[in-house]
């Protein structure tokens, strides 16, 4: 049983060492909840034509005045995304297709007559889109994405970033 364990932990060591790993960050603008984003992002390349993708990102949200009453949102979103990478004659500049699962947390608070309400809900929807890269440098590459979430909290995503390999 320890030569397996020992076996099967020296395989996934050597396909982490094979695979690149990307960290970066990135700006988003969605669409319904109209505002700009901040967020992280990694990459593992699992080989040339599929990557696996995760981020975060939190949307600053919007105030609205509703009925005389200021309201505040927020939207924060987890996405965990596969790439599929196009086979293309550029080593710099590449194009991918992707799809995956979005988590989205929404956040509401007013404040009518000193009284404080917040109201929060989740939502998990579908991924799909496509981005492309450009690489500056061996270790630094841009990267711009269109997304389309598919949920009750329906919106486009649009994203630009950096990605530093470790």
């Amino acid at each position: 049983m320890k030569k397996i364990i020992f076996i099967a932990v020296l395989l996934l060591g050597t396909i982490a060492s094979q695979a690149q790993v990307k960290l970066g960050g990135k700006i988003a603008y969605g669409s319904e909840i109209e505002s700009i984003g901040l967020g992280a992002k990694g990459v593992y390349e699992l080989n040339d034509q599929w990557d696996l993708s995760g981020e975060l990102v939190y949307f600053f949200g919007d105030d609205e005045t509703i009925g005389g009453v200021e309201v505040e949102t927020s939207l924060f979103t987890v996405n965990a995304d596969a790439h599929y990478n196009f086979d293309i004659s550029s080593d710099q500049f590449g194009v991918y297709a992707l799809a995956g699962l979005n988590i989205s947390f929404v956040e509401a608070s007013t404040n009518f007559l000193g009284v404080e309400t917040e109201v929060s809900d989740s939502e998990v929807g579908l991924n799909i889109g496509g981005g492309a890269t450009y690489e500056l440098q061996d270790n630094i590459s841009l990267f711009s994405e269109l997304k389309f979430i598919a949920g009750d909290f329906d919106q486009v995503v649009f994203s630009v970033g950096v990605l530093f390999d470790l």
